[in-house]
């Protein structure tokens, strides 16, 4: 059951912090954008909800909405098989391709991985995603970087790399609805060059593990001569838990 945060006592709190929206994602190992739609009024994982509270120092029930009821539903419904495998792997910077069972939502997926094992989402069904400029700003606030709006292509790709480049770590990322990659017009806006640079980032130099959510395994979604289609990922197939 997903819960809503009061987000005016949210931002409240935070600020007396004297924290900005990206410091506390870092102090509580949740997503920038997660934090944004909690401070926003939308509905967030229990999990994060709880992490959020953790890092302000406050009980959870405090934060929700007066709407909410405090005793979260069960979510043995939800829950997955799989995702301690994907801890494993990334642990040893494997990235990973979660495919989904029938019926499972993507968005609810990710905020699981946000919640226990602290990795942030970008959602490529955002609409920010659609331009390549976008999508990669997306991954530097999810990142933790506060960079300003990347320029337009072809410069955007040397100031991401920068930016990733003074991580000085090795970064973790979830993106989900990845099968949008099936489609030949986001392939195109995104183009060769961001493809080769993803490749590089997770294969070859290990600066950013990354898990990608799909319904059909990534292999499937590229053309055989694709750079991603070589990229060094695991396949792990969820299952609901019995």
């Amino acid at each position: 059951m997903a819960l809503r945060i009061d987000g005016r006592k949210l931002r409240t709190l935070r600020e007396h912090m004297g924290w900005s929206q990206g410091d506390l994602a870092r102090e509580s190992r949740v997503a920038l954008n997660t934090i944004s739609r909690m401070e926003n009024g939308g509905s967030c994982h229990p999990a994060s909800c709880r992490s959020v509270a953790e890092a302000l120092e406050v009980g959870l029930e405090s934060l929700l909405a007066a709407d909410v009821p405090t005793e979260p539903e069960p979510e043995s419904a939800q829950a997955l098989v799989g995702l301690d495998e994907v801890a494993a792997l990334l642990e040893r910077r494997v990235s990973v391709n979660l495919v989904l069972p029938q019926g499972a939502n993507g968005r609810a997926v990710g905020e699981q991985l946000t919640g226990p094992l602290g990795l942030p989402v970008v959602d490529l069904e955002n609409p920010v995603t659609f331009t390549r400029p976008g999508l990669l700003g997306e991954i530097l606030r999810a990142l933790g970087v506060s960079v300003p709006l990347l320029p337009q292509k072809p410069h955007d790709m040397p100031k991401f790399g920068e930016q990733v480049a003074r991580l000085g770590r090795y970064a973790r990322l979830v993106v989900t609805h990845c099968d949008v990659f099936a489609a030949v017009k986001r392939r195109e806006e995104y183009e060769m060059d961001f493809f080769h640079a993803l490749r590089y980032y997770t294969t070859t130099d290990k600066k950013l593990g990354l898990v990608l959510v799909s319904r059909r395994p990534f292999g499937d979604l590229l053309p055989t001569d694709h750079p991603l289609s070589t990229l060094d990922i695991k396949t792990v197939e969820l299952r609901p838990t019995s």
